[in-house]
């Protein structure tokens, strides 16, 4: 290759590279949202309530963070089924004594 068309390659993978991290970017804030991950804000004076504007007031997780909350959320999902299998078995051995 040429020292051009090395030139013209690199300011395509530039472009890429850009795209990618734009696109990155869009992709941790939507988890953010769906997350309810919102920055802290002034509240405003007249309701006390926060203003969030989507663009600018979701934090910006890294995808540690986002997996960590993911598995929280899990967790917490397989906590729920513990209890009401729990609370199933509990009952059905009220079944068994009450025969």
């Amino acid at each position: 290759m040429k020292k051009e068309e090395l030139l013209a390659r690199n300011g395509e993978l530039l472009s890429q590279i850009e795209n990618l991290k734009k696109e990155d970017l869009k992709n941790r804030k939507e988890f953010a949202l769906a997350l309810g991950k919102y920055k802290k804000s002034r509240p405003i004076p007249i309701t006390g309530r926060a203003f969030f504007s989507l663009d600018d007031d979701l934090e910006e997780l890294s995808w540690a963070q986002i997996f960590i909350e993911l598995g929280k959320l899990l967790s917490a999902r397989n906590f729920y089924d513990f209890e009401g299998n729990l609370s199933e078995i509990e009952s059905r051995l009220e079944d068994i004594e009450k025969r």
